[in-house]
């Protein structure tokens, strides 16, 4: 029996037969008005659906969190916009009541992971795997052990304010190319104790207006090779000490004007060789005490004009033989003809000391606080320039230190080369997760409803296969020539190649020859050492178990069986890299993969022609890659055995497998 209540009053559809019990219970805490939030935060919208936006990414109504990322965006250090592009229901996304977001968004070239807090403060992780971190108020980041930071392309750092760098104990900065300081206003280096500076080629420094060098102890300058002091005003040299000067050489002094030279003590010259003095004007030689001219040779005295002598007082000539062939003369005086120039005082010492006092200019404590630079005797020639100079120091150049190679991209995430089982094959075949070609192992046979259990594949040889040990073909150096045996899938292929013979071990004798024509498009050095990316040696030895001569091997059947008959197909078509002879996995390191892309072709015709190399190319396996980052280009990755070819194909994104394995996916 159904009822409604109507203005409080219990109306039923028919009436209850009479003696019936009716029992009418009426809640008296419901009002009618359905489930409602008793804090009144929901329902935070109405007439729209309570999914959060950022996860139906509606055009019409968008999450303001996106503006303010958006409008916050800083140019300065080139921030990249948000990567946000959700799409329903890929964007799993936690909004709590005040404001906080956590986002993780698998949207297929979209993915994310972003967690905002509502002051601004956010962090949001990009496709390409670029990480954004903004903190809209201070930043702290304490690390109680050791912590290293590696920055494998270039870094920026922007401080808007002051910064300081603080190191309790030593700190080493090595550079290998140039250091650069650019400095607005004043740099101050303060030393404890010394400071050193070491180049191996030269050391400039310009001033623009003064240049002041001052030493507390000793001063010196050494130089191996030419030493040049030029100024373009005046010079003043203040010895307070004792100057001496040793020359080995030749010595040199150019005046163009007048020389001055002031003496308070005695004068000394001591010449072993001739001592000649030339003056074009007048001379004058004036002493106030006793004035001797000494000869232990001849001497002589000539002029072309008269010659007078005159004495103040008495006159004594003294020799074997005087002639005298003149009158004689009243005595002459005698004055001088150039003026003496008072001496130039230095500075008055300060307290008893000689020296003056040393003023530092803007070095704050500096005089209290460091100590004088020290030269140790065993280092230096303190004795002065008498000696012979000491070799300069060589400066340490640090060795450059080496990058190690990160994993490919690819290898963060899956390999592109993931084996799978018999079992697993013949599963995702009958579950049609794989799609069989005429080039796989096992195929669905539709009348049997069965799986075949025998080969459907043609092995793939490399013929004509590179010679062993021993074969003979020729003189020693010579070319040669052979006709492979024609297989059911590919047509004879004339090869031309070098000579090569293998060791023991399976290594090249002599090197290898990366000129060595693998097929009629491509040589050995293409697929290896000088492919466009990956430029990899083929090493003795070598890799993942497989000798030289088996690589090599595995190349050829790479260039013959598949990277030839795509080239005939589309000529455009390159090969960016083959063998990579790395650790890993891959069957790139082994000489069994290839990526091949072709330049100037759309985006969106590879699906096409990976559709092509598929029902017509042999392959263990095919993937068609996509990504966002760098150029944005796809590629073809193909890899195939010489026996046992698997015909896997897939799609991947930004290195990750998309969708279901056994589909090609047009994303471009």
């Amino acid at each position: 029996m159904s009822y409604k209540i109507e203005s409080g009053k219990v109306i039923f559809d028919e009436a209850p037969r009479e003696g019936a019990e009716v029992e009418v219970i009426v809640s008296k805490t419901n009002n009618l008005n359905g489930f409602s939030d008793p804090n009144g935060f929901y329902p935070r919208r109405v007439n729209e659906a309570d999914t959060n936006r950022l996860a139906v990414n509606d055009q019409r109504n968008q999450h303001p969190v996106n503006k303010a990322k958006t409008d916050g965006v800083d140019d300065l250090t080139g921030e990249p916009k948000s990567s946000y592009n959700a799409q329903y229901p890929f964007n799993h996304v936690k909004e709590t009541e005040s404001g906080h977001i956590q986002e993780f968004d698998d949207t297929p070239g979209a993915e994310r992971i972003h967690e905002y807090h509502r002051s601004g403060t956010f962090y949001e992780v990009h496709p390409d795997g670029t990480k954004v971190t903004k903190i809209v108020g201070d930043g702290f980041e304490i690390v109680h052990n050791n912590k290293q930071v590696r920055v494998r392309g270039n870094m920026k750092v922007f401080v808007d304010g002051d910064a300081s760098l603080y190191v309790r104990g030593s700190m080493d900065a090595q550079v290998d190319e140039h250091l650069k300081f650019n400095v607005g206003q004043n740099i101050d280096f303060h030393a404890g104790k010394n400071i050193r500076m070491f180049a191996n080629e030269s050391i400039e420094m310009t001033a623009q207006t003064t240049m002041t060098q001052q030493s507390v102890g000793k001063f010196l300058q050494q130089s191996q090779g030419d030493m040049q002091i030029i100024t373009a005003a005046n010079f003043t040299n203040a010895v307070l000490g004792n100057y001496d000067m040793v020359i080995d050489g030749d010595s040199l002094t150019d005046i163009k004007g007048d020389l001055s030279t002031n003496i308070t003590g005695n004068v000394g010259m001591l010449a072993e060789g001739t001592f000649a003095t030339t003056i074009k004007g007048a001379s004058s030689f004036h002493t106030e005490a006793t004035m001797e001219l000494a000869s232990t040779g001849a001497m002589k005295v000539d002029t072309a004009a008269a010659l007078n002598i005159g004495s103040g007082g008495a006159m004594n000539l003294d020799g074997s033989t005087i002639d005298l062939n003149s009158s004689g003369r009243s005595a002459a005086t005698i004055t001088s003809v150039v003026p003496i120039v008072p001496r130039a005082k230095p500075s008055p010492p300060a307290g008893d000391g000689y020296a003056p006092e040393v003023t530092f200019m803007d070095t704050g404590d500096i005089a209290t606080g460091i100590l004088p630079f020290s030269i140790d005797d065993e280092e230096y020639d303190t004795d002065g320039f008498a000696g012979k100079i000491d070799a300069p120091k060589e400066a340490e150049v640090l060795e450059e230190k080496p990058f190690l190679d990160l994993p490919e991209a690819g290898e963060f995430f899956a390999s592109d080369d993931e084996e799978k089982s018999d079992a697993e094959i013949k599963s995702a075949i009958e579950s049609g997760q794989i799609l069989p070609t005429s080039f796989s192992d096992y195929s669905y046979n539709a009348l049997t409803g069965k799986i075949n259990t025998s080969g459907a594949s043609r092995q793939a040889v490399s013929l004509p296969r590179i010679p062993d040990e021993g074969e003979e073909h020729g003189e020693e150096g010579s070319a040669f020539s052979s006709e492979p045996e024609a297989a059911a899938d590919t047509a004879a292929v004339e090869v031309a190649q070098a000579d090569f013979k293998y060791d023991g071990a399976g290594d090249v004798i002599g090197g290898v020859n990366y000129s060595l024509p693998l097929s009629n498009h491509f040589t050995l050095g293409q697929l290896s050492k000088n492919s466009v990316v990956a430029k990899t040696k083929i090493q003795k030895g070598g890799n993942k178990g497989f000798t030289q001569k088996q690589i090599i091997d595995k190349l050829k059947t790479l260039a013959i069986h598949v990277l030839d008959p795509i080239k005939d197909q589309y000529p455009d078509m390159i090969v960016t890299n083959a063998y990579r002879g790395k650790s890993t996995g891959s069957q790139h390191n082994v000489g069994e993969a290839a990526d091949i892309q072709f330049p100037g072709v759309a985006k969106r015709e590879y699906y096409t022609r990976v559709q092509w190399i598929r029902e017509n190319i042999p392959h263990d396996q095919l993937i068609l890659e996509y990504k966002n980052t760098g150029s944005g280009l796809p590629w073809i990755h193909i890899s195939c055995k010489d026996a046992g070819n698997r015909a896997m194909i897939f799609t991947m994104y930004n290195h990750r497998r998309y969708k279901d394995t056994g589909k090609f996916y047009q994303l471009a």
